[in-house]
């Protein structure tokens, strides 16, 4: 038995997989992947941002499950994320106490502890992708 996020769940031992996988798992395979390539980097704050909207999950597994059925595009197998729909945060954010940004060639970096800079996750990501955007 194991215990994650408030949930337990029981794990087996993985097995070995004699079938080549059809077409259908294939795609879900990459799809998966990319989203999961999306959020590694942000797995902290998806738990934080998610949870509670996470119902009997985690809150990253919640922010995966929003970002495959909304931000994951394409066909296979180049998917890629849509970052207009893609969310790191759900509900409201705090502010930011002196937020600020700068820009050194292609990269934005925000000092501190800065990580709420607007008020709502989608002006939040808009920002950000934003600023990548551009370069």
């Amino acid at each position: 038995m194991v215990r994650g996020a408030d949930i337990d769940y029981m794990r087996s031992r993985p097995t070995i997989r004699k079938r080549t996988p059809t077409e259908r798992q294939l795609v879900q395979q990459a799809r998966f992947t990319t989203a999961v390539e999306f959020e590694t980097t942000m797995t902290g704050l998806l738990e934080t941002s998610f949870k509670n909207y996470a119902v009997k999950m985690s809150g990253y597994n919640s922010a995966l499950s929003y970002n495959l059925k909304n931000a994951v595009v394409g066909k296979y197998p180049a998917y890629s994320i849509d970052y207009s729909k893609a969310l790191i945060s759900r509900g409201k954010l705090p502010n930011a106490v002196s937020p600020a940004a700068t820009l050194t060639g292609e990269t934005v970096f925000l000092p501190g502890r800065t990580t709420a800079v607007l008020r709502t996750q989608s002006r939040m990501i808009q920002l950000y992708w934003q600023c990548i955007a551009r370069h």
